[in-house]
């Protein structure tokens, strides 16, 4: 984890690094960050490939939770996300060994199906929607403390993404076979509504408007929920001469504006709905041509850019500043994790990647 007083220290090296280290217990229990979770206490949960970590700001010191790892025989229990129920306690995901719950004291198990979980979704805190690497669903009632798996119509994709979209409806998106509308009353997929089959859904948002965003690798597509219109935004950067066209949109982002957000392999969009397209960001000359992976928003409508080749991007939101930071980690694909963005105390962010976790202090 890197700790830094103010981001321009990072550059100046004014700044503390937690890692792993194997000969002593009380660092990162792994490198390799795969969710992050902010309890009610202020404490931050990090889950890992090796298992899950506490970090608590105030002591400034890790604390390793080995409840999980002791329950399947001491084995890594590769975490894959976080999840809050409605009683206040948190739903663990991991990728072979199921479901767990958690409090403040202890893990232990809650359900194990014995499938591969990808991701974990809820918008209540009853009922959980798991994404399953075979395609498949497990929709887990932790109320009645039951599960149903589900197709949904993917035969071999990994269910990573959810987006609800009405009272009892949610967008469940694959990678590698598009997307459908899941009825989460029914647990019926609309046959109507199978959107973009064979699509790579890398992110689904939603915005006011009752639109649905998703970034694909052919370019951005809009869904109207209540029309059913779909329009797909392509070529977003004109090919530049000597580099391959590619049309992948790894990400889209609707901020706390209303703004719509794209990154490409050639540098950031910004979707103008008067002309109704995406047009590239070209006064910030330091994000030309680079490929830009993840994008995330503050409450101030700030962007942070996770870019290829080791580089975090902080775009403040009048879109005229903008500071890089090289934070070396060592792997030139380094993506934030989709649940790891937090703030703490309304000025820390937390950024969780695959090879560390980095700490940002007040934000300027």
């Amino acid at each position: 984890m890197l700790v830094c007083d103010q981001l321009e220290n990072i550059q100046n090296g004014n700044y503390k690094w937690y890692y792993s280290i194997l000969s002593d217990d009380t660092s990162l229990v792994d490198n390799l960050i795969s969710a992050l979770y902010f309890d009610k206490s202020g404490v931050l949960w990090i889950g890992t490939e090796d298992g899950l970590d506490k970090y608590d700001p105030y002591e400034n010191q890790f604390t390793l939770n080995k409840d999980i790892s002791r329950s399947i025989g001491n084995q890594a229990p590769r975490i894959r996300g976080f999840a809050k129920t409605y009683d206040q306690k948190i739903i663990v995901a991991t990728y072979h060994n199921g479901l767990f719950i958690s409090n403040t004291k202890s893990s232990t198990p809650l359900h194990n199906t014995g499938k591969d979980i990808a991701s974990i979704y809820s918008d209540d805190g009853k009922i959980f929607y798991c994404g399953l690497w075979d395609g498949n669903v497990l929709v887990y009632n932790y109320v009645a403390n039951s599960s149903r798996e589900i197709k949904v119509g993917f035969e071999k994709s990994p269910v990573f993404a959810f987006s609800k979209i009405g009272n009892d409806l949610m967008i469940v998106g694959s990678f590698g076979e598009g997307a459908v509308v899941l009825n989460t009353k029914t647990l019926q997929v609309q046959a109507s509504n199978e959107l973009l089959p064979g699509f790579q859904i890398n992110a689904i948002e939603r915005d006011a408007k009752n639109n649905v965003w998703f970034a694909t690798e052919t370019g951005v597509v809009k869904y109207n929920i209540s029309s059913g219109k779909i329009e797909t935004y392509s070529s977003l950067f004109i090919k530049e001469k000597g580099v391959p066209h590619d049309e992948n949109v790894s990400d889209v982002l609707v901020d706390v504006k209303g703004k719509i957000w794209a990154s490409t392999r050639f540098g950031l969009c910004l979707y103008n709905p008067k002309k109704n397209e995406f047009e590239p960001v070209k006064n910030l000359k330091e994000l030309s041509g680079k490929w830009i992976t993840d994008i995330l928003s503050d409450a101030s409508g700030n962007l942070w850019l996770n870019i290829n080749n080791n580089n975090i991007a902080f775009v403040k939101s009048n879109l005229k500043d903008i500071s890089i930071y090289h934070v070396n980690s060592g792997n030139r694909l380094d993506v934030f994790s989709a649940s790891g963005f937090f703030y703490f105390n309304n000025s820390n962010i937390f950024l969780g990647e695959k090879t560390e976790l980095f700490l940002f202090l007040h934000p300027q």
